[in-house]
């Protein structure tokens, strides 16, 4: 069994690649003045328990500001919120300490998470204890609130804190929960930086359906080696007529290598997710013309295969039961 960590540099996260877990490449389109606009995005499967989930890195944002605002609306906060008063008011100097997990980026991280479990759980039964904690002075923190929830241009129905790996160490992040029902989605804020990602998936970090999935997740570590889905998600992006023929074929062997482990495994979860994905990927090429005719054929005769159940496509000899 092998392990290699990878890095997306589109996406902004890292991942473990093993015969346990992987990823695929996966996309978004969307209309823009009239153009239609590839967002790429990131598909983490786990072949152990079935699981998927799939990410985006949608905007980088400006805490700076948000803090600003909050800090001139709250004459107490230097009391209350030291770190957050000391950065705003110092924001020259104060910059170049939040590269790095130090202590100030951590306290800056628990003041900030302080603020957002204050401010969305704000009621008039516990008004007092939150006057007690956070201050008397309630406009910055409605202003911190409507700021925040603008972030994602929807209502915000409820934040989590919970911790993420990156470089910086272990990280807070709010877990942001969006609309209801069949409607609700999620996105992900690291806390304790000033200039943080904003991403979005389809399932909460904190679901116990992709409790596997985070344990080989980690968010934007240096010094690792990109993986080659990155890089052709990288060149589909940028130039869909010149992507290196070399990158779609180690592209087309992970599809393979992937659908042979999870029939192995008759994981068909995952079968049909990464079918989808497959016809996805197809209907890409097709929409932007991609030039390299032998991947939009092998894609094609895998998806069958995988709708078909065809091991013998796959090399896997199926053992008779007795």
């Amino acid at each position: 069994s092998y392990t290699k960590h990878y890095r997306s540099e589109q996406v902004g996260i890292s991942y473990d690649y093993s015969q346990k877990s992987s990823a695929l490449p996966s996309f978004e389109i969307i209309s823009q003045d009239s153009k239609k606009i590839l967002r790429p995005k990131i598909l983490l499967l786990d072949v152990e328990s079935g699981r998927s989930l799939e990410i985006q890195k949608v905007k980088t944002i400006s805490m700076l500001d948000i803090y600003q605002d909050f800090v001139n609306l709250n004459i107490l906060s230097q009391y209350y919120f030291p770190t957050i008063y000391g950065l705003v008011k110092d924001v020259s100097r104060e910059n170049k300490n939040f590269k790095r997990m130090s202590k100030k980026s951590v306290a800056l991280a628990e003041e900030t998470k302080k603020i957002l479990n204050g401010i969305f759980t704000l009621t008039v039964d516990n008004l007092s204890s939150f006057v007690i904690e956070q201050g008397p002075i309630l406009s910055g923190h409605r202003d911190f609130r409507e700021k925040f929830e603008s972030i994602f241009n929807r209502p915000i129905e409820a934040i989590e804190v919970i911790n993420i790996r990156t470089d910086e160490g272990i990280l807070p992040a709010a877990m942001v929960s969006l609309g209801r029902g069949k409607d609700m989605s999620y996105s992900i804020v690291p806390l304790g930086i000033t200039k943080p990602s904003v991403y979005v998936l389809n399932r909460k970090l904190t679901s116990p359906t992709v409790a596997s999935i985070v344990g080989h997740l980690s968010f934007k570590l240096k010094n690792l080696e990109n993986d080659p889905i990155s890089l052709f998600i990288e060149q589909l992006v940028k130039n869909p007529k010149s992507i290196d023929p070399a990158y779609s074929q180690m592209v087309y062997e992970r599809y393979f290598e992937l659908s042979k482990i999870i029939l192995k495994n008759e994981k068909y979860a995952l079968v049909e997710t990464v079918n989808k994905n497959v016809n996805k990927l197809i209907g890409v090429l097709d929409l932007y013309k991609v030039s390299n005719r032998k991947l939009y054929q092998n894609l094609s005769e895998l998806s069958k295969a995988l709708a078909e159940n065809n091991l013998d496509f796959f090399g896997i000899r199926k053992v008779e039961r007795i």
